[in-house]
């Protein structure tokens, strides 16, 4: 049994400003707290439409997972070079900022890591239930093999769809932060001139003036 938060601190991660702020983090709570356990599949009578169906739902989740893991090489593309952007403004602009820039760099940084950690996941193969060979002759042991394939095929997919929800909040807070990342890097490009936020070098060339040239008489 997973262990419980504190109520004070539960209402604060289950909170929408939190989840405003903390995409991955409210998102990661959210998946611990709430999405623990896959659903049951109901009992299901052991006719021909049934054990379809149930075959059916598991080819459903497992293109869901599909899907998922497509996203995830273009997501993380995009995300670098968001990162890249923030690395660039930091590194070029950071001691030439004033504590409000540096802030604004420093939230950019934040949401830009947050937002690389699940498309770099995503690269790759996920994890999913699917039928094998063990399944298939542990049903060739029953007295009815296809009402076990079935309900082995029903099981996986519910496996799969629990892990499809997971992955789609984590995914949807990464979009999230991902676009926090690149308004606050345009906030920065845009408003630290207008308003004065870089550190201008006081103490730069002094002004030359021209020497006057005495003529000997």
């Amino acid at each position: 049994m997973n262990p419980t938060m504190p109520e004070p601190a539960r209402k604060l991660f289950l909170s929408a400003a939190f989840w405003r702020l903390f995409p991955t983090l409210a998102s990661l709570y959210v998946n611990w707290d709430r999405v623990r356990e896959p659903m049951k599949m109901p009992s299901l009578p052991t006719t021909d439409w049934s054990r379809r169906e149930r075959r059916a739902l598991l080819d459903s989740s497992e293109e869901r997972l599909r899907s998922l893991e497509g996203k995830g090489p273009g997501l993380a593309a995009v995300s670098a070079v968001i990162v890249a952007a923030v690395l660039v403004a930091i590194t070029s602009g950071w001691n030439e900022s004033t504590a409000p820039a540096r802030v604004i760099l420093a939230l950019a940084a934040v949401y830009a890591a947050f937002s690389l950690l699940m498309p770099l996941y995503l690269v790759g193969p996920l994890r999913r239930d699917a039928l094998h060979v063990a399944e298939l002759d542990a049903a060739a042991q029953t007295d009815d093999p296809e009402e076990a394939l079935a309900k082995e095929a029903g099981d996986a997919a519910m496996n799969n769809d629990l892990r499809n929800l997971r992955l789609s909040n984590l995914l949807d807070a990464a979009r999230r932060e991902l676009s926090y990342t690149l308004l606050l890097l345009l906030l920065w490009a845009l408003l630290v001139p207008a308003t004065s936020f870089l550190r201008h070098n006081d103490g730069g060339h002094p002004h030359v003036h021209p020497q006057r040239t005495r003529h000997r008489d």
